[in-house]
């Protein structure tokens, strides 16, 4: 991993001035060096040059903020998403035929799990690609250089005489391994490793009095296994009118914290599914708690599915997830503690919990014998943490 960080100078800038009279404010040269993710993010977060009046509290805010947006990216790419472990053709046993059957038509959904097992001595293995480009946390944007990190502004002028900005450009690529096997016919066990590709860039850009600055810059790459997801689940009940399962699931933390693709500590999840139907149309509903890694949380979900014809599944989706303690980024203003009539802005850090909700919809094509190739597209519902317009994804996968 190579990352490295550029601090420049503006030699023109002499002094920022915060009111009438003028207040010198240096950018020392910082050579590159070799650091983590998180550090890049810190950097950048925490390089201040607007003179607020009150050091201490600017730089408690900007720790505070750099840490609850490596949170959010952490909830993003340490507990992204994974492709459901159920296997695309699930079977059972016919008594009155003595023979095996498919249990369901469906292929079934992506990303909410289903509750059919695939049976006794039945494998599956698949590779799935995933893209994702952020470009908000809530309701601010990352990558066009708007997001005001802090600014100087007169109580009777509109517009701040003093700001700093900041541009984020922080996107994902993950190719996750995953396979599920059939213990018996009712339980199955499965595993997904995740290898992540992640890439920031920043900088910071000062504006005083319409003159630009370029005041800190920073890059930082990373490519890596994240955490490891293992999977048991249990078929509770199954006839012709679905089924029912509970499961479970256990992140290791595989995935380094510092490069913000791993949680740091074990996280655990507790799940049931209830799946209707098992003819052309099918719906599922998902339900989980989870414990350790991230943060505490639940989640839900439900999908529909459905097949116009044997070789070909159709699914869209709606899933959420609620995570304690992670923590919001918002922008706060209080008066300038040393000049009256000026007005501070900084970005602070606002305690609670967020509640991230997503939808996807895509297709899943059996392309010949037990080849099955599926592609889908992930939305953003809400506004909340760190967000994507959309993230593609595709994978293939083979039944034995």
């Amino acid at each position: 991993m190579r990352t490295t960080i550029e601090r420049r100078a503006a030699a023109a800038l002499a002094a920022l001035v915060c009111v009438a009279g003028a207040t010198g404010a240096a950018f020392a040269q910082q050579p590159e060096e070799t650091v983590t993710v998180r550090e890049a993010l810190a950097f950048l977060i925490t390089t201040q040059a607007v003179d607020t009046g009150d050091a201490a509290r600017d730089r408690a805010a900007a720790v505070a903020t750099s840490q609850t947006l490596s949170r959010a990216l952490l909830s993003a790419l340490a507990t992204l998403p994974l492709t459901s472990s159920s296997a695309a053709f699930t079977y059972r046993f016919n008594p009155a035929l003595g023979t095996l059957e498919r249990a369901s038509e469906s292929f079934g959904p992506f990303f909410v799990e289903r509750a059919m097992t695939a049976g006794r001595g039945r494998a599956s293995f698949s590779v799935n690609w995933q893209y994702g480009r952020f470009t908000r946390l809530s309701d601010m944007a990352l990558r066009d250089g708007t997001l005001v990190t802090t600014s100087n502004r007169f109580a009777d002028e509109d517009e701040p005489f003093d700001v700093e900005t900041l541009e984020l450009r922080i996107s994902s690529s993950s190719i996750t391994f995953s396979g599920s096997y059939g213990i018996t016919d009712r339980v199955d066990v499965s595993a997904a490793v995740p290898v992540v590709s992640l890439s920031l860039e920043g900088q910071r850009t000062d504006l005083y009095r319409g003159t630009r600055f370029q005041q800190a810059t920073a890059t930082a790459s990373v490519t890596r296994v994240a955490d490891v997801l293992l999977r048991a689940k249990v078929n509770a009940a199954q006839g012709s009118w679905g089924a029912l399962g509970v499961g479970g699931d256990l992140r290791l933390p595989t995935g380094r914290e510092e490069d913000l693709v791993g949680a740091g500590s074990v996280g655990a999840r507790g799940f049931a599914v209830l799946t209707a139907g098992t003819g052309n149309v099918s719906g599922h509903l998902m339900a989980g708690v989870s414990r350790g890694g991230i943060a505490e949380g639940f989640d839900f979900g439900g999908a529909v599915s459905l097949n116009p014809k044997p070789t070909l599944t159709f699914a869209a989706e709606l899933f959420a997830r609620r995570l304690a303690e992670v923590g919001r980024v918002r922008q706060a203003t209080s008066p300038h503690p040393r000049i009256a009539g000026v007005q501070t802005l900084r970005l602070v850090q606002e305690e609670g919990s967020l509640t991230e909700t997503h939808a996807a919809v895509g297709f899943k094509w059996n392309v010949g014998g037990m080849w099955l190739a599926s592609a889908t597209v992930v939305l953003p519902v809400n506004r909340a943490g760190l967000t994507a317009p959309l993230m593609p994804s595709v994978s293939l996968e083979y039944s034995f």
